[in-house]
């Protein structure tokens, strides 16, 4: 399934889901554990930042969700 675009898919999915519940619970971000350093190169694509303790343990604010979307339709 590689090359289909089916994880960008899958992320753009949990961003707008992180966004509908920030409406009702206090979301501060997103965060994920990459498998290896091809995922969190990945996720450095979409704006996520290494946590400094574990470069696998990525982090994204809501702030940064919200300009995403600002920047791309979907």
């Amino acid at each position: 399934m590689q090359g289909k675009r089916l994880g960008e898919t899958l992320l753009v999915d949990a961003f707008a889901k992180a966004l509908r519940l920030s409406e009702d619970i206090g979301v501060f971000g997103v965060t994920v554990d990459a498998s290896n350093n091809a995922a969190t190169s990945f996720y450095l694509k979409y704006g996520f930042i290494p946590l400094e303790d574990n470069k696998l343990s990525l982090f994204i604010a809501l702030k940064k969700i919200r300009e995403f979307f600002a920047e791309n339709i979907f």
